[in-house]
């Protein structure tokens, strides 16, 4: 699984949109989820929301570091 700040995830199928669902869980104050086609996908897209949630001024996580 990626990696996610050691924080799990969930993913499961929404019975009534069926489509699959992945949430980062236990973040403090903040939800993260994403959607997509199959898991793979859902998790992709929770990837994408996940790295503009550790972009963010809020985050308590440090930002990455720029080697430019």
């Amino acid at each position: 699984m990626e990696d996610f700040n050691g924080f799990p995830l969930r993913v499961w199928l929404d019975s009534d949109t069926k489509q699959w669902e992945a949430m980062v869980l236990d973040v403090p104050r903040v939800y993260i989820s994403a959607g997509g086609e199959s898991p793979e996908k859902a998790i992709e897209e929770l990837r994408i929301a996940w790295d503009l949630y550790l972009e963010a001024e809020e985050s308590p996580f440090p930002k990455a570091v720029s080697a430019d």
